[in-house]
């Protein structure tokens, strides 16, 4: 199956890491990319997306909360969290994610 994949980043350099990565291992998937979270609810709300990798540490709303706001409308979405940062806060709002 070929997968449709949102890739939200506000670093373009760590966007272009992830999106050549994916298209390296899985040439198939369309990717679409996302600065932002208020980016990445228009391309969610306006594409069919399989899958989102989303950055923790982004301006304005963190990864976790656009995280939510896409489990709400997606619950069955898969979803990566992904940070430079490894927080003991970051890890259990992930998991909470999960397991809501």
């Amino acid at each position: 199956m070929d997968y449709r994949v949102l890739i939200v980043n506000d670093g373009i350099a760590a966007r272009l890491a992830v999106a050549h990565e994916i298209s390296r291992l899985c040439p198939n998937w369309q990717l679409f990319e996302a600065q932002d979270a208020e980016a990445a609810m228009s391309v969610i709300l306006d594409d069919r997306i399989d899958i989102a990798v989303i950055d923790h540490n982004m301006p304005r709303r963190d990864g976790l909360s656009l995280a939510a706001n896409l489990r709400a409308l997606r619950p069955t979405m898969p979803m990566a969290l992904i940070s430079e940062y490894l927080q003991a806060k970051v890890v259990d709002g992930a998991k909470s994610l999960v397991m809501a």
